[in-house]
């Protein structure tokens, strides 16, 4: 599996943003991930951290493509709504 890095870039109230590194050194591959705030809470109950919410997310998207394929910019809602099958495997 491939490491995921995740470093906290801001938070606005209901929205946090984080960028993520996937891969190894010279294969690194960066996006920006977005996480609303009742979003996490209705997926997680709050039971687990929003980047362990994140690495969940990229977990599943590399069982269904490579990380060249993911959008280099999301919000994990467009995960559940493209992949109805997610919030069944968190």
């Amino acid at each position: 599996m491939e490491p995921i890095q995740i470093i906290r870039k801001s938070a606005d109230g209901s929205t946090w943003r984080y960028a993520v590194l996937l891969g190894h050194d010279s294969e690194d591959v960066g996006f920006l991930v977005k996480v609303d705030r009742q979003h996490w809470e209705t997926l997680t109950g709050g039971r687990v951290s929003p980047e362990d919410l994140i690495k969940k997310c990229f977990r599943f998207l590399l069982k269904k493509q490579s990380k060249y394929s993911i959008m280099r910019s999301f919000d994990v809602w467009e995960v559940q709504r493209k992949f109805p099958d997610f919030a069944k495997e968190l």
